[in-house]
């Protein structure tokens, strides 16, 4: 996969340009939450956005995935 992290500014570009709205990761979050959204479809998503690091916006998912799952990991450390 690589060790690419981009800056959070180009991230929140990215994030910007994919939804154009600034309550995108809340509405994910949400959709997460019900359980609309597989982890594997929001890690694909994700995966093009920020490639080797956790931006905010990845943690947050992340916590949105794991209070509505229990306690497994979204991202499995390799």
């Amino acid at each position: 996969m690589g060790n690419v992290i981009y800056s959070s500014r180009n991230v929140y570009k990215l994030l910007q340009l994919m939804h154009g709205r600034r309550d995108r990761i809340s509405a994910i979050a949400s959709l997460i939450t019900q359980g609309i959204l597989s982890s594997t479809n929001w890690r694909q998503k994700v995966g093009t956005v920020a490639l080797g690091g956790h931006t905010r916006a990845v943690a947050e998912a992340q916590s949105a995935e794991a209070q509505s799952r229990g306690t497994r990991e979204l991202w499995p450390r390799h």
